[in-house]
């Protein structure tokens, strides 16, 4: 992997994290270990395919819909988003890499990672690549998709507006998610806990030097 995918790639994979991260998601594990058809692998815990419900419908002013749905999608679109904002916004501003560990040390991070992590990792990286994802754009398409259950024939335009989002979240979260892209660089295979810690401490940090905003008017 060039200096250039492993910093794209490493930003990507850390945006990804630090979305699922913000929304109480401990990712399983992230890779940057290029296996056939992965440059990166993020193994969530997240709920799978999401579930509407039957009594959503998609074609009418998604202010009617119920609110509690609609921030669970647009929090699973944004994530999705993250990889590919971070990697536009913030592989530029990622500093000097270190050099790729070797084989040797990359085989401890994954016989280190706990409970089932490895086997799971194993199981990502052997997965075959969906062609027709990776054909029409993998990530954005996957957004799509939860877009069109979600909007409909209006998917288009909430698309558009949602990858504005992702850019404003890698924007807002930069450092924490740049930290996290060191990390993997660094290290290729990391756990998910440590890169909450990462994220912790970071937006901690953030949170206690955040001026309070002025009170609402009446």
């Amino acid at each position: 992997m060039t200096d250039l995918d492993r910093r794209r790639t490493a930003c990507h994979e850390a945006g990804h994290a630090v979305a699922a991260l913000l929304r109480g998601d401990v990712p399983a594990v992230v890779s940057l270990r290029r296996a056939p058809g992965h440059e990166g692998v993020h193994i969530g815990h997240g709920p799978g395919r999401l579930d509407f419900g039957g009594r959503h419908a998609r074609t009418r002013p998604l202010a009617l819909a119920d609110p509690d749905l609609r921030r669970v999608v647009e929090l699973a679109i944004l994530g999705i988003l993250a990889g590919d904002a971070a990697e536009d916004v913030l592989a530029p501003r990622l500093g000097r890499l270190p050099l790729e560990p070797p084989p040797d040390a990359v085989a401890a991070e994954v016989a280190a990672l706990p409970g089932d992590g490895a086997d799971r990792l194993a199981d990502a990286e052997a997965r075959p690549p969906d062609d027709y994802l990776e054909g029409h754009g993998g990530d954005e398409l996957a957004a799509l998709e939860l877009a069109w259950r979600l909007v409909s024939q209006r998917a288009g335009p909430f698309l558009v507006w949602m990858q504005a989002e992702a850019r404003a979240f890698v924007t807002d979260h930069a450092a924490a998610i740049l930290a996290c892209a060191e990390e993997l660089a660094a290290r290729t295979i990391v756990p998910g806990a440590d890169l909450a810690a990462i994220v912790d401490r970071i937006e901690g940090e953030g949170e206690a030097h955040a001026e309070t905003p002025p009170p609402v008017p009446a």
